[in-house]
């Protein structure tokens, strides 16, 4: 990490690292006179700053490449990192993770400011997230703008994707923050890909294809499609059509994104709690959504369904026994 961090610290100029150095001063002046601003709001504009010199750091090094991988999540930008080293491309192409999912929470007008802003205050009162996951979270859809609307017009655009309303949503809102770039787009159903090559359909979406899987797909041209026009067009039209909704929750169905009540799942919920606690006792909440998470078919994340949970202890359906700060530290059972 050190190496990383001086070698970013070397890349800025005399004027950028002064006024670093004066922001930095400066908000510690404000700990010292302003009761409102405590150690820990200075501490997190610290970390928010050094993980923005890393983003910068990164976006410089992802201008270095010929091709620009874009996927969404975590666990498939890894996948994809070790599919490349081993195909050894990496110098040549790189990848741009948009780590968001795009399948819970508004999703009206997130291509603004406000409708940014709209997302982040429904996760961070309605979603039993880390302080440290939410401060974090807050600027990436931003930041991730930004870095696609830096991408060269000579390189090369691949979208990763699978059948699922969490990329196919992010498919969409990628099509069109890129509409003013002239860049050729080729997108790559992982999904589809994996389902016609090694014939069989147990996956969800591409975080959960191992590395060696999706190398074999990459290298099949048949996987590939260059966008044209009228397609980026549609898929434009598309995303205007989904960010209009105010729904907090989407499925995948018929070859098509569907807003859904935020309740869909609550039916499913309610019966894994009735399975797992057929003597009345109480079963580990993490437990339940685990369960309920292996039997749908959607990839909705562990929160929303936590999310649920605790709307249905509010509802008085669900008794609790001990502290809701985390999933695994309280049970739940039919009242």
């Amino acid at each position: 990490m050190m190496t990383d961090m001086n070698r970013i610290m070397n890349e800025l100029d005399e004027g950028e690292a002064k006024s670093l150095l004066e922001q930095i001063f400066s908000d510690m002046r404000t700990v010292e006179e302003e009761a409102h601003y405590s150690e820990q709001h200075f501490f997190s504009n610290v970390q928010e700053t050094y993980r923005t010199l890393v983003a910068d750091h990164k976006n410089h090094e992802q201008m270095q490449h010929d091709t620009v991988h874009i996927v969404f999540g975590d666990a498939a930008a890894g996948s994809l990192k070790q599919a490349l080293q081993a195909l050894n491309v990496t110098e040549k192409e790189t990848i741009l993770n948009v780590a968001d999912l795009f399948s819970i929470g508004p999703i009206w007008q997130l291509h603004t400011r406000e409708g940014m802003q709209n997302r982040y205050d429904w996760l961070r009162t309605h979603l039993n997230l880390e302080e440290a996951a939410l401060l974090a979270y807050e600027q990436t859809i931003e930041r991730s703008i930004q870095k696609l609307q830096n991408i060269r017009k000579d390189q090369n655009i691949v979208i990763w994707f699978g059948d699922n309303a969490h990329e196919q949503t992010a498919l969409r809102f990628i099509v069109y923050v890129l509409k003013e770039q002239e860049n050729t787009i080729t997108i790559i159903n992982s999904h589809a890909a994996y389902t016609r090559h090694f014939q069989r359909d147990d996956t969800r979406h591409m975080g959960e294809m191992a590395s060696e899987q999706l190398k074999e797909l990459y290298v099949q041209p048949q996987n590939l499609h260059v966008l044209t026009t009228e397609e980026r067009r549609d898929f434009e039209r598309q995303w205007l059509q989904l960010s209009e909704q105010h729904g907090v929750l989407r499925i995948w169905e018929n070859d098509a994104v569907i807003h859904v009540p935020e309740n869909h799942y609550d039916a499913d919920i309610i019966e894994m709690v009735q399975t797992q606690s057929k003597q009345g006792e109480f079963v580990k909440c993490v437990r339940v959504i685990g369960e309920v998470m292996g039997h749908i078919p959607q990839q909705i994340g562990t929160y929303f369904i936590e999310y649920r949970v605790l709307r249905l202890i509010v509802d008085g359906i669900f008794d609790m026994e001990g502290v809701p700060s985390a999933m695994h530290r309280y049970t739940i059972k039919m009242k």
